[in-house]
């Protein structure tokens, strides 16, 4: 009789212990965590583990504990009741008494650590199979699809480049030329490249300017504001208000 797989029982795990997490980021398996006569958590590492799993192990249960301590990640918290220490997150708050957390026990739901990793740009293997959610752009990706990939890139290289016409014309120029970069291949016929009809079909998908009309330039960059004529000084009014020829003459008397 065959039991359930490693994969199928890791799915069955709704909650994870923050050990558990530490072993599954490493790469290892819940089971080749073991507890030292210290009450240490490690884990016992063979030749089919990564060389560093070990050492990641380790980090993950101190960075995700301390995580939880700040109140940036959700968990069930067991504590520890050998000794207490003092935290206090705002100085105008009290000060509070906690014991050491039980990694083993303290659970977290599976939810609240894929988004906790999302967040901060990590995408272990045990908890995105898939890999990262951008790897739509990686051509080696399962999932991998050419039409998605020149969508999003045309409507990227759109955004910095400078061109005459519309957009969508723009991005049909794009799609069509740079096809073949993105393993673009046409099912009807692969010997023929991408025709006008898919090119301007995929540049609809992209186009953010469904008003249509012509674009000078760049259309996202704004034309700078001339700067305005400084005004005319005093002195050049005045000059320029005099008369050309003054009644006043050097040889009238002055009474001083």
């Amino acid at each position: 009789m065959k039991g359930i797989t490693n994969d199928e029982l890791f799915k069955l795990m709704d909650r994870l212990s923050i050990n558990e997490i530490g072993a599954f980021i490493a790469g290892a398996s819940p089971s080749d965590v073991f507890c030292s006569y210290q009450d240490k958590y490690y884990l016992n590492t063979n030749e089919s583990m990564p060389e560093n799993a070990s050492e990641v192990f380790s980090m993950i249960t101190k960075i995700l504990t301390r995580a939880i301590i700040a109140g940036e990640l959700k968990a069930q918290i067991v504590m520890n009741d050998n000794g207490q220490n003092l935290i206090q997150n705002d100085l105008n708050k009290d000060w509070l008494a906690i014991g050491t957390i039980n990694t083993a026990q303290t659970t977290i739901t599976r939810n609240d650590i894929k988004q906790w990793l999302e967040n901060r740009g990590v995408f272990p293997t045990a908890f995105f199979p898939n890999g990262r959610k951008d790897d739509y752009m990686n051509p080696n990706h399962d999932c991998y699809s050419p039409d998605l990939a020149l969508c999003v890139k045309a409507w990227e290289v759109a955004q910095t480049a400078h061109y005459d016409g519309t957009t969508k014309e723009f991005m049909a120029n794009w799609i069509k030329q740079n096809a073949q970069a993105y393993k673009w291949e046409n099912h009807t016929n692969p010997k023929e490249l991408m025709g006008d009809t898919k090119a301007k079909e995929l540049a609809s998908v992209a186009n953010w300017n469904k008003k249509g009309g012509a674009a000078k330039g760049n259309p996202n960059l704004k034309q700078p504001t001339p700067p305005l004529e400084p005004p005319m000084p005093i002195y050049d009014e005045l000059k320029i208000n005099l008369p050309q020829n003054s009644s006043f003459s050097s040889s009238d008397n002055v009474p001083f």
